[in-house]
């Protein structure tokens, strides 16, 4: 007599998979301890694909992001929001759009982070979500973290009012320095910030002003911006908010040489700042520590991801090459990441400990925290 099709002898790996796919999606919170136990002869790959299948499913941003940008009219109906008269787009994300604004009562520039709660499906998880992440950052209270203004409600549009930060991302600053040898200066930084032109003509009108200028080897200033985003993060760390998608196009860096951390959208408040938090939540996945994708997360979890954006800052390359989602998972829970020395070998040493301790697969291996990952680089600075 044959085997039952449902029989754990013929049940296939590809079944599994989309079985516990299935439960993820729905809600659930399938053991994959228990999977393994029903299925021995699978055991193996259960342990090593479900982690992955797990931290995929419930890392929902990039999505988000693609779908905000795909369905989200490109040109938004509304010219006013409370008493903010827009000025212009400034960018779009898995949490919505950022304006540059007027703010009548104040007569100042702002920017704007509007949700379009009306292009979501979970509109009231993604509003939660939203007034979470405005709430977390008017708690907190340091020269390296945006400061919120107000938050308010719109025509069924919901948005906080924010500082303005005249400068740049982290992002678009390795982008530059990947793709030209001449210096990043502040005229550079200013044109950029007021997108009065392109790229391409901004870097042949720049004239350097002197000792105000960012190179590929600008080993010291890489530091400095690395001590600066510590210490913002300790500073959440320490009122018991991690950050959960710290990575360069976070980070702006504005004329004055200031680092601002922006975008709390995945910020989780917890009672205790060393306690892990079992519960999954959003980021980008690229800068995702290990432990992330395993429904595990901590300060140190905000430690690897610093690690990331330095590593990408020293060597003007992505950690992680690739674009496929799974392979990229694959890439961070068994990471060979090539230390920096031996794509620049101009890189100093300390420095690449530096990085390389942050960016430790174990998280009992790396910094503590970030003011410890801080206080190492004032060290090599000095």
């Amino acid at each position: 007599m044959d085997t039952p099709p449902s029989s754990p002898q013929r049940m296939t790996l590809d079944v599994l998979l989309e079985r516990f796919t299935n439960e993820v999606r729905g809600g659930g919170a399938p053991e994959i301890a228990k999977y393994a136990k029903r299925y021995p002869h699978l055991a193996e790959e259960i342990e090593e694909l479900f982690p992955i299948i797990q931290g995929l499913e419930k890392c929902k941003v990039a999505q988000d992001a693609d779908f905000v940008r795909q369905n989200f009219p490109a040109e938004f109906p509304l010219r006013q929001l409370g008493e903010c008269t827009l000025v212009r787009e400034i960018g779009r994300g898995g949490m919505g759009l950022v304006f540059e604004a007027i703010q009548a009562s104040m007569e100042r520039s702002v920017a704007i982070k509007l949700l379009p709660t009306r292009f979501f499906a979970d509109g009231l998880k993604s509003k939660e979500r939203f007034q979470r992440e405005a709430v977390t950052i008017a708690r907190l209270k340091h020269q390296n973290i945006v400061p919120i203004y107000s938050f308010g409600e719109h025509d069924g549009y919901y948005f906080y009012v924010m500082q303005l930060v005249r400068g740049v991302s982290l992002d678009w600053v390795i982008r530059q320095l990947r793709s030209s040898t001449t210096p990043i200066c502040t005229d550079m930084i200013q044109r950029a910030a007021v997108g009065d032109v392109s790229v391409a003509d901004t870097l042949r009108a720049a004239v350097a002003p002197p000792n105000r200028k960012l190179t590929r080897h600008s080993w010291t200033v890489f530091a400095k911006i690395g001590i600066q985003v510590t210490a913002g993060i300790a500073h959440a760390h320490e009122h018991g908010v991690l950050h959960q998608d710290i990575k360069p196009a976070n980070l702006l860096l504005n004329l004055e040489g200031r680092v601002v951390i922006t975008d709390f959208g995945g910020s989780y408040l917890s009672n205790s700042t060393v306690s892990p938090v079992t519960e999954f939540h959003t980021g980008t996945l690229r800068y995702m520590a290990p432990e992330r994708l395993e429904g595990q997360s901590d300060q140190r979890s905000d430690v690897y991801s610093i690690g990331v954006t330095l590593y990408e800052l020293v060597t003007q390359r992505s950690a992680f090459d690739v674009t496929d989602r799974r392979q990229l998972a694959e890439l961070i829970l068994n990471p060979d990441l090539p230390p920096p020395r031996k794509l620049c070998k101009e890189i100093p040493a300390e420095f690449e400990r530096i990085i390389m301790k942050a960016l430790a697969r174990d998280p009992d291996v790396r910094y503590p925290s970030a003011k410890a990952l801080g206080d190492d680089l004032r060290r090599f600075v000095k």
